[in-house]
């Protein structure tokens, strides 16, 4: 029962003075409204993109079919592009462009000057990841134009450092296969001349089809040597003409000298077939493989030289016509209702003060 009388209590103090209380939210609430009036006002401006996949920045393979490829970057992608976009370069960028110690009106010989400037502009530049996994850049300023502006500007920094980083990468890979491709054509110069020099010591100029040869008139010339042997002997047997005998030995003694020439060509073929035939092999594996990297080669440098974009654009900033803040209306009530709230307590508190009697116990 006590504890309903104090409320009932506390209830009448504050009913009694309902119009003080009134007063001053009603005079907190003009000076509120009166103060917001000189406050300026600012425009936010939001461009919003996707992360595009780097994927799109790699040249199709050499040999084979165009693999399947992502076109808007993964959660990778996206961290780089925030990382980028809160980087001190973009904001240096903005700095520069906008001369934003002039804009901001900040002294930028101060110590503190370009620290102060960083601060606002972190206050003024928001860059967030959206429920959609979209990057979602805002720029406030009192110009809406300019806010758009900055806000276009600093996606294409974005844009711009994201290709510079890929671009990067792909300069050193050019460099690399360029540096590659001049020292294997030297090497395979250098086979090439080896090879040459090893077909004209052991007189080999086809190993596939040379040894066929050689076998062929080997064997051909085996058996005209038989046969003219056998013809020489029956005329010498049946005391044939001198003539034909003498013809007959002087083709003999040819077929003969033939055959041992073929015999030491097939004897030097023999020796250095497998020294040929491993430089062939050899010289065509790298001629392959340097047909495969001039490819690649070429096909990098067409990348490098193509225009290749790190984001896709969703909506490009547009000059805003309505103001982002102040919201005059949630100042002028959140200050009305905290005077309210206020009074209410001081009149609560000298209420219970005076009934206290605390003037007389601090006196004691």
């Amino acid at each position: 029962m006590s504890e309903n009388e104090n409320l009932i209590d506390l209830l009448s103090v504050i009913y009694r003075n309902r119009k003080r209380i009134i007063y001053s939210c009603l005079a907190a609430a003009i000076l509120t409204a009166v103060v917001s009036l000189f406050l300026d006002n600012y425009y936010k401006a939001t461009t919003i993109f996707y992360p595009a996949s780097t994927d799109l920045a790699k040249p199709v393979p050499v040999g084979g079919v165009e693999d399947n490829r992502n076109y808007y970057g993964n959660d990778f992608d996206l961290d780089r592009l925030l990382t980028i976009a809160n980087s001190d370069e973009v904001a240096s960028f903005l700095i520069n462009k906008y001369d934003l110690y002039t804009h901001y009106d900040i002294d930028s010989t101060s110590k503190r000057g370009p620290s102060n400037l960083r601060k606002k502009l972190r206050k003024l530049y928001v860059t967030e990841k959206s429920r959609f996994d979209a990057i979602e850049l805002s720029v406030e300023d009192k110009d809406p134009t300019l806010s758009a502006d900055m806000a276009n500007a600093a996606r294409e920094k974005i844009n711009a450092i994201a290709q510079g980083l890929i671009k990067g990468s792909q300069y050193k890979m050019v460099q690399a296969y360029d540096e590659t491709l001049g020292k294997k054509e030297k090497d395979i110069k250098i086979l090439s001349d080896s090879l040459a020099r090893v077909r004209a010591k052991y007189k080999i100029y086809s190993v596939l089809s040379q040894g066929e040869v050689y076998g062929e008139n080997i064997t051909l010339t085996q058996s005209k040597i038989t046969n003219t042997s056998a013809q020489l002997k029956a005329y010498k047997d049946m005391n044939g003409p001198q003539d034909s005998i003498r013809k007959l030995q002087v083709v003999l003694r040819g077929l003969e000298n033939q055959f041992r020439s073929l015999e030491e060509n097939v004897s030097l073929f023999n020796e250095g077939y497998s020294t040929v035939l491993s430089l062939e092999l050899e010289q065509r594996k790298f001629a392959d493989q340097l047909a495969i990297d001039k490819e690649r080669y070429k096909q990098l440098t067409l990348t490098y030289n193509a225009p290749f974009a790190a984001i896709h654009l969703v909506q490009e900033a547009e000059k805003p016509n309505l103001k982002s803040r102040p919201k005059r209306s949630l100042y002028v009530i959140g200050i009305t209702m905290l005077t309210g709230i206020l009074s209410m307590l001081w009149i609560l508190l000298s209420h219970q003060f005076k009934n206290t009697g605390w003037r007389e116990v601090f006196r004691d």
